[in-house]
């Protein structure tokens, strides 16, 4: 009995399914055994499902499935580097040798499989399935709702799903109501899956509709009729070296009437693209370019998702043309199945050739959690150390799932090769060194450690390689820059969110023993770097205005932190210069920014205990100064280090509180508390475990190039925070108006 596993699926913006309840049942009718996992963005709700007969399993319980069992999905998989075992049907989007290709391919054990989507061809090479319609009519929708807008001097904002069709015909029509005339729209491609769509929109709301096809463009542009139009819908994916339909100069004609543009096809990257007047897709939430301002605007929209604008009706659709090949799973061995499998072993022994190695240099011991992970996955691991002995002791049994090799200079450029990915877990002097080697050998680069000024200015070099540079993806730079994005995200989405209010954002940090000493602190690194941190000056913004301390004890305060075993208080004090970062998080020039620091948590009484050793290394400078700090890192490492076995605690808290004429309006915080465990210390997991994201992201090709710190954008931090708690470290929300 074939066995379809439906998975869930948490893409944002995204609510179709693969699998319909109506072709659920048709496969249970069928003799076919199905499995939905549940799934709150999915447009068709489980019990529906339920209804029809399928079995119904938790949220991505999918890897454990049986294994006979197909694994059928619509969007691809996360960038976890972890094995796959079972068939898999889904758009991969790596047959075309995207990044990351290589290290997704990589994953399928022997005995598995993928049939992409996107390759179920029948003899003519014509895709079984698509979503053109929708494509096209939902693009036809936003332009038509964005000409609607500029006719009322509006602009179109951020886009969501919709339940029905018809919500988004009445939506549009609404809106071209307010209009003094109806827009003529101009559709390239009528006669194709999204061109009719297109065509069926504006036909919806009443619109003028100019249809050409291949007879009006196989010649190729410019075509400056188009100019006549109010609106055009591009539904052409260009495959051969043609005229482009729309230039630049075109644009420029005085007479011009056009003033939106859906590219439905979307093809800024192509080599044919046929209107190369912009450079990047748009998205939901910013759904429009504008390519010409004043008193003729021209906007353009270019989003490679639309039907997801219509989850219900594309995924019927869509569903209805693929189920008849489902039914004919049980006989794989023929068909547009067979040709799929012939093309995924073709792939996958390209990717095998091709495969991108990871090197991992330094293996201290706050490297070892995340050398871990990354060995239980697929991709090629090599641990580069200076000390072989000390490499070999601290990862055990790990060597027999990697390479380890003494790091050498010499070895290490012979060894590289474009690609690759190199990983400095080394002291901060040496990242520099790293870079550059990436650079000449055409490799990726991942730290830890924040973007040093030296680091910031390879970024141009990095770009024009299309190599990733990407740092501060540690605890401290790292997990607080993604909290601190998440929160932003959280607040701007709000209806409280209004940059004339004051906000007060904090974000601190500290490690220490889960069991405090009478010392108030253990060193789980060179206690030298302690000391220096201490004689480092700091900057912030306090009540709006900027704030400066030369050394932590001049600076320190209370923080009450409302952790989820209660409230605990401890002692906080500013760290580097905070001020870059709030441009970094989101904060503009126009808001209201009353407080904005990131700095260091001690345990309460810290400063008591370390009162000597203020007064003393205040003390200090010049040539003497520094070798009496060695002397005093010396003491402090025998007499304060952590014993065999003890374990330490980190607490991460980062806090924005919004506030209106006194009134506290919005107050959220994300925290971290976490101590040491059989995985390795708090410490440690903290730092490397989001550096082992990092990797698997530069692999898979989702960060961008150049060089840049931890990720920004939503879809990525929570997905980061997601693999975070499935790994175990546990991230706490909390919205303090909620008590």
């Amino acid at each position: 009995m074939t066995h379809i596993w439906l998975r869930a699926e948490s893409k944002p913006n995204e609510r179709r399914s693969a699998l319909t309840p109506t072709a659920a049942k048709a496969l249970i009718d069928a003799g076919y055994q199905v499995t939905v996992e549940r799934c709150q963005q999915r447009i068709f709700p489980i019990s529906d499902y339920q209804q029809v007969g399928a079995q119904i399993a938790d949220s991505h319980q999918w890897p454990s499935a049986p294994a006979d069992a197909i694994i059928l999905g619509l969007k691809e998989l996360s960038s976890a580097n972890t094995p796959l075992t079972h068939r898999h049907i889904h758009f991969a989007h790596v047959y075309k040798e995207q990044r990351g290709w290589q290290s997704f391919l990589n994953r399928f054990q022997p005995g598995a499989l993928l049939w992409d989507l996107e390759y179920l061809v029948d003899d003519n090479h014509r895709r079984i399935a698509a979503f053109g319609h929708w494509a096209g009519f939902a693009g036809a929708a936003l332009a038509l709702k964005s000409w609607a807008l500029q006719q009322q001097r509006r602009s179109l904002g951020a886009v969501n799903a919709y339940d029905h069709q018809s919500q988004l015909v009445d939506e549009v029509a609404t809106e071209l109501s307010l209009c003094e005339r109806k827009p003529t729209l101009l559709v390239i491609g009528a006669k194709g899956r999204s061109g009719r769509g297109a065509v069926t929109m504006a036909n919806a709301v009443g619109a003028k509709i100019i249809e050409w096809d291949l007879a009006e463009t196989q010649s190729g542009g410019p075509f400056p009729a188009i100019n006549q139009a109010d609106i055009l819908v591009n539904c052409v994916l260009v495959n051969q070296d043609l005229p482009p339909f729309v230039t630049r100069e075109m644009l420029n004609d005085p007479l011009r009437q056009l003033s939106v543009i859906a590219d439905v096809s979307c093809d800024p990257y192509g080599d044919y693209n046929p209107l190369p007047i912009y450079d990047r897709c748009t998205n939901f939430v910013k759904p429009q370019l504008r390519l010409i301002d004043g008193d003729r605007p021209l906007d353009l929209i270019a989003i490679d998702h639309l039907p997801s604008m219509l989850p219900r009706e594309s995924s019927d659709d869509y569903v209805s043309q693929l189920l008849p090949y489902l039914l004919t799973l049980d006989s794989a061995d023929s068909g547009v199945w067979t040709k799929a499998e012939a093309l995924y072993y073709q792939k996958q022994q390209q990717a095998k050739l091709t495969m991108p190695q990871i090197h991992w240099l330094g293996a201290g011991l706050s490297s070892i959690p995340g050398i871990a992970r990354l060995a239980k996955g697929t991709l090629p691991l090599t641990v580069w150390n200076r000390t072989l002995s000390k490499a070999e002791q601290a990862l055990g049994q790990l060597t027999k799932a990697l390479t380890l090799k003494q790091l050498d200079w010499d070895t290490l450029v012979n060894t590289i090769k474009p690609g690759d990915v190199l990983v400095s877990m080394l002291p901060a002097t040496e990242h520099l060194k790293v870079a550059n080697l990436c650079l000449e050998q055409q490799c990726h680069f991942v730290s830890s450690s924040y973007v040093a000024p030296e680091m910031a200015a390879l970024d141009d070099k990095a770009k024009a390689a299309n190599l990733t540079f990407i740092n501060e993806v540690g605890l401290d730079p790292g997990i607080d820059h993604l909290l601190a994005h998440a929160l932003m995200h959280d607040y701007q989405s709000s209806d409280k969110f209004n940059p004339s209010h004051q906000h007060y954002f904090r974000s601190y940090c500290g490690g220490f023993p889960k069991v405090a000493n009478d010392f108030k602190y253990k060193f789980s690194w060179s206690p030298l770097g302690v000391l220096r941190a201490l004689k480092s000056p700091a900057q912030w913004l306090q009540e709006g205005q900027v704030a400066n301390s030369s050394a932590p004890w001049d600076a320190l305060s209370e923080y009450h932190a409302q952790l989820p075993q209660g409230n605990e208080c401890f002692q906080a004090y500013p760290n580097r210069d905070s001020l870059p970062f709030a441009s970094e998080y989101g904060f503009g020039d126009d808001w209201d920014l009353q407080q904005f620091v990131r700095g260091t948590l001690r345990l309460d009484g810290w400063s008591t205990a370390w009162q000597p050793l203020f007064d003393e290394v205040g003390s200090l400078s010049g040539e003497q100064g520094e070798s009496r700090l060695r002397e005093l890192s010396q003491e402090l490492e025998t007499k304060y280090s952590y014993d065999a076995g003890e374990p330490d605690r980190v607490v991460l808290c980062v806090e924005l509180q919004v506030k209106s004429a006194g009134e506290t309006l919005w107050h959220q915080s994300y925290n971290i508390d976490a101590c040491g465990n059989d995985n390795g210390s708090a410490m440690a997991r903290l730092v490397s475990l989001p550096v082992s994201l990092a990797i698997e992201a530069v692999v898979a090709g989702e960060l961008p190039a150049g060089v840049s710190p931890a990720p920004k954008d939503n879809a990525t931090v929570r997905r980061w925070l997601n693999a975070l708690a499935e790994l175990g470290e546990t991230v706490h929300h909390k919205d303090h108006l909620d008590g």
